[in-house]
């Protein structure tokens, strides 16, 4: 039995499905997988005008002798009108739902069809079921307030979830107790549980040398506590294939005065380190893959949250939850203030030092 993995390109969305395909594979041997990625990165418009492209291509790829193959899509929230084409074909859809059961409860179109309107910033906190304490419309991600663009097709996405045979969640009952007994007071698909998905193998054995210096940094300083001037830390930056080295980007001054106490470099097998006995915080843009690779690792985060569904986990997180500090909740990328370093420092220190706080490595 074939099952056709439609996730959207991006790599959060990639690796929980691959990952989840996976488990399925693991479970049952008959099943075999197929990962059909649109690319280049698609936006909703062009996915809607390129379903009958898609079509013939799935019927020349997998139904040249018989129609009884392939048992079904999986789709992701943004792929969902690939459900058109599986409905067209006679086959079965699931949702495999990347993100928390309380987006997936927003998700679900009933406020539009109460007040059949996008989200404005007027709108000051709003009762979301699914979250324990009122959502303040800051963090709602940005594209549910573009009244002619984001916000139509997410209602025309959401509507169509409806038709999938079943969704499929990546979190975990244990955590969000609150939006999954909202998500079962709702007309919808059954929807299942799974989380977390994870790729817990990481990537050790082919580490590249820039990381096996990192691993020696770690090690090396394991038992050695803090420096008077703060904590150690470990930043992992985004390096442009043109940058020859860090001076390009950071400060030299920066650079010496942090020498032995911080380690600055590209990048890095992000669950290998969260899984280190010697981290004791992670800054994160709170992606919903980063959350439950910290919280399996027992590793509290300080909020920073960019885009997306960002700003609403580091919310869930910090206010709902009680898992993260907050730094921000509803900085957005290009449109926010700069955070400035005392505000970083002082809650770090909140994050790191804070004996009293509620919010501790298990």
């Amino acid at each position: 039995m074939e099952l056709i993995f439609i996730p959207l390109p991006a790599i959060g969305h990639l690796v929980s499905h691959i990952e989840f395909a996976k488990r399925l594979l693991d479970e049952d041997n008959r099943f075999s997988v197929t990962v059909l990625i649109v690319d280049p990165f698609f936006t909703p418009k062009f996915l809607l005008s390129h379903k009958s492209n898609i079509k013939d291509y799935i019927i020349d790829q997998f139904f040249p002798n018989c129609s009884g193959f392939v048992a079904g899509f999986v789709v992701d929230l943004s792929t969902t009108p690939m459900i058109y084409v599986a409905n067209e074909l006679g086959l079965l859809s699931y949702l495999f739902y990347t993100s928390s059961a309380a987006c997936l409860r927003l998700h679900v179109v009933t406020r539009h069809d109460q007040v059949g309107r996008a989200f404005r910033t007027s709108d000051g906190d709003l009762v979301i079921p699914g979250f324990a304490k009122p959502v303040p419309s800051k963090v709602i991600p940005s594209f549910l307030f573009d009244e002619t663009g984001g916000y139509v097709f997410f209602v025309e996405f959401t509507r169509r979830l409806k038709e999938a045979k079943a969704i499929i969640v990546n979190s975990f009952k244990e955590l969000e107790s609150q939006a999954v007994k909202s998500l079962l007071e709702l007309d919808i698909p059954p929807f299942y549980l799974v989380g977390p998905v994870l790729d817990l193998q990481g990537h050790s054995s082919s580490l590249c040398d820039e990381m096996q210096a990192c691993w020696a940094w770690m090690k090396s300083r394991l038992w050695k506590g803090l420096e008077q001037c703060g904590h150690r830390f470990l930043w992992s930056l985004r390096i442009q294939s043109n940058c020859t080295n860090l001076e390009q980007i950071l400060p030299e001054v920066l650079l010496k005065r942090t020498q032995g106490r911080g380690l600055v470099c590209g990048w890095v097998p992000q669950i290998d380190v969260l899984a280190h006995k010697s981290i004791g915080g992670f800054a994160s843009h709170c992606g919903w893959n980063s959350i439950l690779e910290s919280i399996w690792y027992g590793v509290p985060i300080l909020t920073w949250p960019m885009h997306s569904e960002q700003e609403l986990n580091a919310f869930e997180m910090v206010k709902d939850l009680g898992l993260a500090v907050e730094m921000r909740l509803d900085y957005k990328q290009g449109e926010s203030d700069m955070v400035m370093a005392d505000e970083i420092c002082k809650e770090i220190k909140c994050l790191m030092d804070d004996g009293d706080s509620e919010v501790q490595r298990s």
